[in-house]
């Protein structure tokens, strides 16, 4: 058995903020930081590894993963446009970058696109070399 996580990224969200933990009954189990998934408590790290590693979502798991993610991106996007209403010039661009980030690792890619333009509009960087590249 190997001790290394594979795959690094969570099955369920893509996220890569994945590791494992030990819960003090000699008890170890994996969990990705994202969607808080949790593998199979195996025991032993090397098990709670090996359990994790063969684990898949199930269809209804991938399916309330993806619409937590778009939920999620979408009151980030919510909260985006209220802090440019008032003004906030740093702080939307950074809940809308959260947002893309979230939507991609679910594979909701229109609405990471539409994320990314409508950070690139609000920074006024359409149509600039960088977005061309």
């Amino acid at each position: 058995m190997s001790d290394e996580l594979k795959p690094a990224a969570c099955p369920f969200c893509g996220h890569d903020n994945v590791d494992v933990f030990y819960e003090g009954s000699s008890d170890w189990y994996v969990m990705c930081g994202m969607c808080i998934a949790d593998g199979p408590s195996g025991g032993s790290k090397i098990r709670a590894i090996a359990a994790w590693n063969t684990r898949r979502p199930t269809p209804e798991q991938s399916r309330e993963t993806r619409e937590r993610a778009e939920s999620d991106a979408l009151t980030l996007v919510g909260h985006a446009e209220y802090l440019r209403g008032m003004g906030q010039s740093d702080m939307p661009s950074w809940f809308l970058g959260l947002a893309e980030r979230i939507a991609r690792g679910a594979g909701l890619m229109t609405l990471a696109d539409r994320c990314a333009a409508m950070d690139r509009s609000a920074l006024g960087r359409e149509g600039s070399d960088a977005d061309q590249a």
